[in-house]
This record gives C-alpha cells, sequence and structure tokens, in this order.
C-alpha cells in the first residue's frame, strides 16, 4: 500500500500547541534577583559513586594525602631549623657590629686626639 502524504491544516500544527501553553506576564528582575536566580540554578549537591568500589578508589588518595602530610610536616621542620639558624646569624652579627662599631669609634677619637698635638 502506498501511503498518503501527509497534509496539515490551514492553522498549523505549531499554533496550536503556543494557544495550548498558558501566557504568563514577564516580569523585569533587578541585578541582584538575576544573581540570586542564577546562583540557585547553578548549586548542583556533590555527585556520588556509582560503583560500589569506592574504598578502592579512595585508598590511593589516601596513600597520596599522608605522604603530603609527611611531607609537609618535614618542610615546617626544616623551616623552623632555617629560621632558628636565621636567628642565631643574626645576633651573631649584631655582636660582631657592635663591637666593631666600638672599635671604629676608639680609632676616630684616636685620630681626633693626634691631629691635637
Amino acid at each position: 500500500m502506498a501511503s498518503k502524504p501527509r497534509t496539515r491544516s490551514s492553522t498549523g500544527s505549531t499554533s496550536k500547541r503556543r494557544q495550548a501553553q498558558p501566557h504568563t506576564q514577564t516580569q523585569t528582575q533587578s541585578p541582584k534577583q538575576k544573581q540570586q536566580s542564577a546562583a540557585s540554578k547553578s548549586k548542583k549537591p556533590p555527585a556520588k559513586s556509582k560503583s560500589g568500589n569506592g574504598e578502592r578508589k579512595s585508598q590511593p588518595r589516601n596513600r597520596s594525602l599522608e605522604r603530603n602530610r609527611v611531607a609537609a610536616s618535614k618542610c615546617r621542620q626544616k623551616k623552623k631549623e632555617w629560621l632558628s639558624d636565621l636567628e642565631a646569624n643574626k645576633i651573631k652579627l649584631e655582636k660582631q657590629y657592635k663591637s666593631l662599631h666600638g672599635e671604629y669609634k676608639e680609632l676616630l677619637d684616636e685620630i681626633r686626639n693626634l691631629r691635637t698635638f
């Protein structure tokens, strides 16, 4: 059997669909309201693992996190040692500066005394 070509009514099927939808008035939103509505649309709940092997996937992550904790602790310890060495060096240099500055003043006084003769 040969199929007949379908014919559209004069109003068309799309116009009927448009008429079936209720007409709503468009309201203008303030920028703040637009931001709030956009923010509420973008918030999604955290994705859940569909597979039951969540524990196996978290093991490498846990190992990585533990290595990172150890490395961070080691780094903090090295920084403390470096700072204490720096502080000790500062104290030593301050003492040396005071000693040299005192010697400098003594030498200046000696030069003045020699010029007055």
